[in-house]
């Protein structure tokens, strides 16, 4: 019992001086974030550069789960932004509270109208500093289980998608006779749960307040608390949820994160009368890599934009998605994996520094189906030769490199397009051409 007590004792002197660690930490993790952020969205975009799945379904569950990781991180640095902010002013008004005691609205010699107003709108300045504390307290607290709500979600997410490749891979694969009702049957359930539970996050557990309806619900709450790993952020839920100010914070979980989607999905289009998609009128600086910042190449790049020794290199970066699939499953004969996916450490006592060379006639089939899907033109000139194979060095993205001899084009400008297969059906008969995909200039030195 005596225990019990200097840990209560102990509890309540850390709480009444806890607004220092705030401080601390806030700053300190507004700075971590600030620096961290751009790095870490750029790490991801280089992993998922490097890495390719023949199901690209899970790359996309993956990327979506990053995803879920970098909103988390942007709301817990704008909520401890605020945090910060507010902090400062409940440091201020306990500064003012030092020499300004004795101050009132009434003895400020206002008219009787405007006493009773500020009276009735005008916190005293110790209540105020009171309120202020609590306000802030509690967007500390908000600030964590934002992050850990959207770490969870994203694991939830992440696990119901990848139940639905397991599905696939049971079955048989799309294209089993089973394999739609089953999916339909799944993703209609998990919406129903989903729906459910969210919703009494939402609106404070009104399910689990309800006789009845607790026992229809506990068995859709057990599920998703396991499988949304909620165990995590469970504990200052239901604390915020017990008091009148931190049950307001509940509610604008949800609105909150809508914001943060919102606000990084607005741009403002500026400068009406200059376009801004490719044209041969136009310089667009992703396509050239000395000038391009983004952690990846979008469609295509070159170099430099100058050409200064007659070799024009031509990257295009092949990203395995439903689009190219299709593609590769229309325009060339079949083709076998080279490797299965793989996991495996840098790490070793003794490395093998032999290298293992493919013959060309195994590799070749590979190359002349991914030229294939693409062809590239100088001046409305389709040259002839084949591309390589190629990882980028500043990107990682594997891709297709052209090597383009231009020393017998004039000095001057030219410009470059990339073309991309498609095909056309009629009445008569199907047509195949390369529609735009790429386009921008280079000038020959």
């Amino acid at each position: 019992m005596v225990r019990r007590e200097k840990s209560h004792e102990w509890l309540d002197k850390l709480g009444r001086e806890s607004w220092h660690l705030e401080l601390l930490i806030s700053g300190f993790s507004i700075f971590l974030l600030i620096q961290g952020l751009d790095m870490a969205e750029q790490q991801f975009h280089l992993f998922f550069n490097r890495v390719q799945f023949l199901d690209f379904n899970l790359h996309k569950e993956l990327n979506s789960y990053s995803w879920f990781l970098l909103m988390g991180a942007k709301g817990l640095l704008y909520s401890l932004v605020l945090h910060l902010f507010l902090r400062g002013l409940w440091i201020a008004a306990v500064g003012l509270r030092t020499f300004n005691r004795g101050t009132s609205i009434a003895t400020q010699g206002y008219t009787p109208l405007f006493q009773r107003t500020l009276k009735q709108n005008t916190l005293p300045l110790d209540s105020y500093i009171i309120q202020l504390d609590k306000f802030c307290s509690n967007i500390f607290a908000f600030s964590y289980l934002i992050l850990f709500v959207a770490l969870c979600t994203g694991t939830y997410v992440l696990i119901l998608k990848g139940s639905i490749i397991l599905i696939t891979w049971i079955v048989g694969g799309e294209s089993s006779p089973i394999f739609q009702p089953i999916i339909a049957f799944w993703g209609i359930l998990i919406i129903l749960i989903s729906s459910i539970y969210v919703l009494d996050f939402a609106f404070l557990s009104p399910f689990k307040r309800e006789r009845g309806v607790d026992k229809i619900f506990y068995p859709f709450y057990k599920f998703l608390s396991w499988i949304s790993l909620s165990f995590i952020y469970r504990t200052l839920y239901y604390t915020m949820m017990g008091n009148r100010i931190s049950r307001r914070f509940l509610w604008f979980i949800i609105p909150f994160y809508f914001l943060i989607y919102l606000g990084n999905s607005l741009y403002f289009q500026t400068q009406p009368l200059i376009p801004k998609t490719s044209n041969t009128l136009s310089i667009i600086p992703g396509y050239y890599e000395n000038l391009n910042h983004e952690p990846s190449i979008r469609l295509a790049s070159t170099p430099s934009k100058y050409v200064s020794n007659g070799m024009l290199e031509v990257f295009i970066p092949i990203t395995l998605n439903e689009k190219l699939t299709t593609q590769i499953n229309r325009y060339c004969s079949p083709l076998e994996t080279v490797h299965s996916t793989l996991i495996s450490s840098a790490f070793a006592l003794f490395k093998n520094d032999e290298t293992t060379i493919e013959a060309a006639d195994k590799v070749k089939p590979y190359l002349d189906c991914m030229s294939k899907l693409f062809n590239v033109s100088v001046d409305d000139q389709e040259l002839d030769g084949l591309p390589f194979f190629y990882q980028h060095p500043s990107t990682t993205q594997y891709g297709l490199l052209y090597m383009i001899d231009i020393d017998s084009f004039p000095r001057g400008q030219h410009q470059v397009s990339v073309g991309n297969i498609y095909s056309k059906k009629t009445l008569t008969h199907d047509s195949i051409y390369y529609r735009p995909y790429a386009l921008f200039p280079v000038w020959k030195l």
